[in-house]
């Protein structure tokens, strides 16, 4: 089912909108239109954007960032969210059981900081929404008390050791770095399995635990490496060469799924294919492998 999103006409006349220059009005569209989710708070890829605008990434950065500080719009880079904390005023949902239904994004955004800040703030939010609002982000997405804080920082501790010697349990979460370097021969190689990337992976390992298992994510993402090598956009043949990499892959749960509808596949030709016949073997002896653990 398509995510639909809202743009009110009253945008245009909004007293911090109508001063923006015509590229950061454009910008503001794209930010709303583009990449988003239905809650205001969503994955967010400057790269991706200022190849989709044709424009320069340099370019985009400071347009962006002069957008998100007029607006009062929230970036966090460290985990590439964008927040919009007035998105509710423009976007109020009908009742509570479409709130539940709008809230299933949450599943989709990596940790940041900047889902506390969505989960407190009620300022555009009906009043008779605020309960199920609040009930149904505690259900899904409970917030840990200090002790079991403690116990999932000693947990993410021996996972991280773990994680790093080959071999022990199946499958970890460095499984992901693993099939990425031997599947991949096109897409820029992650040069190592820094503690961050390692961070990443984990987190992506956790989401999948709630989705339907890990084994079935590791299936899923290693047919996406293997599906963005035959696709042009992901490949560096975008106007601004972007490509996508191992830190892209494992920035959040959707980019995986994204690949494999074929969000990106514009503009590729019937029969055209850049990975060869051994490259397909290598990666249906990798999932053969990954599965039988």
């Amino acid at each position: 089912m398509a995510r639909f999103r809202k743009i009110d006409p009253r945008t245009w006349r909004d007293e911090k909108f109508r001063p923006l220059d015509p590229l950061d009005k454009l910008i503001v569209f794209y930010i709303l239109t583009g990449q988003a989710n239905r809650i205001g708070i969503f994955n967010f890829s400057p790269a991706m954007a200022a190849e989709e605008i044709g424009i320069d990434p340099q370019t985009f950065s400071e347009r962006f960032e002069n957008v998100c500080r007029t607006l009062n719009w929230e970036w966090d880079e460290g985990s590439r969210v964008v927040y919009i904390p007035t998105y509710w005023k423009y976007n109020i949902p009908e009742n509570p059981n479409v709130v539940i239904g709008l809230l299933k994004d949450v599943g989709d955004i990596p940790e940041t900081k900047l889902l506390s800040r969505f989960s407190t703030n009620f300022a555009y939010l009906p009043e008779n929404l605020h309960e199920t609002f609040a009930q149904t982000l505690a259900e899904r997405y409970p917030k840990p008390s200090p002790n079991q804080e403690n116990e999932n920082e000693q947990e993410n501790e021996q996972e991280n050791e773990q994680d790093t010697q080959k071999g022990a349990g199946a499958p970890k979460a460095r499984v992901l770095y693993d099939s990425f370097r031997e599947i991949n021969k096109i897409l820029p190689h992650p040069d190592e399995l820094t503690e961050e990337r390692l961070r990443k992976c984990q987190a992506r390992k956790r989401q999948a635990g709630r989705s339907g298992g890990f084994s079935k994510f590791v299936s899923d993402y290693s047919r996406a490496v293997l599906l963005a090598q035959d696709t042009p956009f992901l490949t560096g043949e975008g106007k601004n060469g972007w490509r996508a990499d191992f830190d892209w892959f494992i920035q959040n749960h959707t980019n995986v799924y994204k690949v494999l509808e074929g969000k990106y596949a514009d503009g590729l030709a019937a029969g055209h294919s850049r990975t060869s016949s051994h490259n397909t073997k290598v990666g249906q002896d990798w999932l053969s492998r990954t599965e039988g653990k």
